[in-house]
Order: structure tokens, then C-alpha cells, then sequence
């Protein structure tokens, strides 16, 4: 979390995460990636796609949707294997 608030924070770009698609599909083998590619999905699908500037953001903590967050860590810990 710490490096996905970094780089939201820095405003860097999102990429490299073109490997995660479809990555909640039963059938979504194992990808090799980075956690620099890790963190970059966590704030595509736990910080920005459903946010709300309009202040309704129930689901939302600390500007992150944690229903989200625990998707990709559940789907993560047997489909993403860290490299580098």
C-alpha cells in the first residue's frame, strides 16, 4: 500500500498493467509482473475507477475502496507471482 500511495501521490503515470486483465476471470493463469505493477493496479481499480468526487464514497477509507483492495490481494496471492 505504501508504494501505491506514493505513486498516486506523485501523480506517475499508470502502466504495465495491461497483464491484469481479466485477472478475476476463473480461467486467468499465473502472470509474472512487478510490484511496481502490483501497486499501479491497486490504484487503477482501488483508487481511481470507482472514485466519487461527489462524497459518495461509502465503500472508500483513506481515499482507497478496501473491498477492492482485499479482491486483489485474494486473486493476487495465487495468480501474481512477484519478479524483480
Amino acid at each position: 500500500m505504501a508504494l501505491a500511495d506514493e505513486l498516486r501521490a506523485n501523480g506517475s503515470p499508470i502502466d504495465g498493467i495491461d497483464c491484469f486483465d481479466g485477472y478475476g476471470l476463473k480461467d486467468f493463469g499465473k502472470v509474472y509482473c512487478s510490484l511496481k505493477q502490483v501497486a499501479n493496479l491497486i490504484r487503477w481499480q482501488a483508487g481511481q475507477l470507482f472514485w466519487r468526487e461527489d462524497g459518495d464514497n461509502d465503500r472508500f477509507q483513506d481515499g482507497w475502496d478496501w473491498e477492492q483492495i482485499n479482491e486483489i490481494g485474494s486473486i493476487g496471492r495465487t495468480k501474481f507471482i512477484i519478479v524483480g
